[in-house]
């Protein structure tokens, strides 16, 4: 009985990075004001360690 067998479906794959280029501070301020937030706002500066344990660090 033909109908009662479930057709075969493919997966689909979308990647959502475009061709945008990465955001990076640029200037020493933004830095500093990146550095500053990361002071004081705490649950900022634990998503960051949070994030490198995840991924296993990372080298510039």
């Amino acid at each position: 009985m033909g109908f009662l067998k479930k057709e075969k479906r493919t997966a689909v794959s979308v990647q959502t990075q475009g061709g945008y280029p990465p955001v990076l501070p640029v200037t020493a301020g933004e830095r500093a004001l990146y550095r500053a937030l990361r002071e004081q706002v705490p649950i900022i500066d634990a998503a960051i360690y949070k994030l490198v344990r995840l991924v296993g660090g990372f080298e510039v």
